[in-house]
């Protein structure tokens, strides 16, 4: 194969994979305190549409009480999603249960942003509208805070760049072959 052709798909490779990287490898991480609770939330700053991305959730208790909690996930009825449904609930509730004196509970949640090519403006590159509410001990549940995440331009986002990694690998590896079998050979000329 010829080496400029190698080297173009290189280029190429690695302009596409420094793409997909910048929104993949971009993080939120938000900490409230909510009625004497800690409440702490880890996501993508970028969530790739059409991948499942995962929010991680953490409250702890601060008080010298066991206090009954409800957390929910809500997001704006014009961006189609599905939130938390590895959590097998209906209501997008990250937590609902008690909290006793000094523990933490963690949670997980998946969500994703379906896309697809009929309406191909509906989802990407759009603010994604979740926010995080809570209530403590049958309170009514209060808007804790929007959560700043973006559904990134490109669908498949983090699965490209996960893929392209492999691939940029083996091109640099064959580059570099290449310039060895070279230095090689020049050596022997001289």
């Amino acid at each position: 194969m010829k080496r400029w052709l190698v080297v173009a798909i290189f280029v190429t490779v690695l302009g596409i994979w420094t793409f997909t990287s910048f929104y993949a490898i971009q993080k939120f991480t938000g900490q409230w305190q909510f009625q004497g609770l800690s409440v702490l939330v880890a996501a993508p700053r970028y969530i790739s549409a059409n991948d499942e991305d995962e929010i991680r959730f953490a409250v702890t208790n601060h008080k010298n009480m066991e206090v009954q909690v409800v957390f929910r996930l809500l997001n704006s009825p014009s961006l189609p999603s599905f939130l938390c449904s590895d959590l097998q609930n209906s209501m997008n509730i990250l937590y609902a249960g008690t909290v006793r004196s000094q523990e933490q509970i963690n949670q997980r949640c998946k969500i994703l942003f379906p896309w697809d090519t009929s309406q191909p403006d509906t989802v990407l590159g759009r603010v994604a509208e979740l926010s995080l509410w809570g209530g403590s001990n049958q309170t009514t549940l209060q808007k804790i805070s929007d959560l700043p995440m973006v559904i990134s331009p490109l669908p498949w986002n983090r699965s490209i760049s996960l893929g392209l990694g492999p691939l940029l690998t083996g091109a640099v590896i064959y580059l570099g072959k290449q310039m060895w079998d070279q230095s090689k050979e020049e050596k022997k000329k001289k």
